[in-house]
């Protein structure tokens, strides 16, 4: 099921930015905490024996949100929603053995 545990958020990545390096955050871009407290990325791990939706949203944003590292993701998410434009979403599933 779809839950609001944010895994990752990150603002800040300039429209030119087309990839991303493994373990980086790109010059300029600022992340929030996620749902463990933490600042940075807490990747997929559901139960042993279950799957799970994973949605991954990409927002493309008129303004900045004026915040800086180490903010709640939801008041980055809040910040996110009052500057965008634009977004698209993907889902994937992740399931464990």
């Amino acid at each position: 099921p779809i839950s609001n545990f944010q895994h990752w958020a990150v603002a800040g990545i300039a429209p030119e930015q087309t990839s991303l390096e493994e373990d980086t955050v790109p010059l300029g871009a600022y992340e929030a905490r996620n749902g463990a407290g933490d600042i940075g990325y807490a990747g997929p791990c559901p139960p042993a024996s279950s799957t799970h939706t994973y949605v991954v949203t990409v927002h493309y944003l008129g303004s900045s949100t004026n915040l800086t590292d180490g903010v709640a993701a939801s008041e980055l998410v809040d910040g996110i929603a009052a500057a965008e434009l634009a977004s698209v979403e993907v889902e994937g599933t992740f399931s464990r053995g």
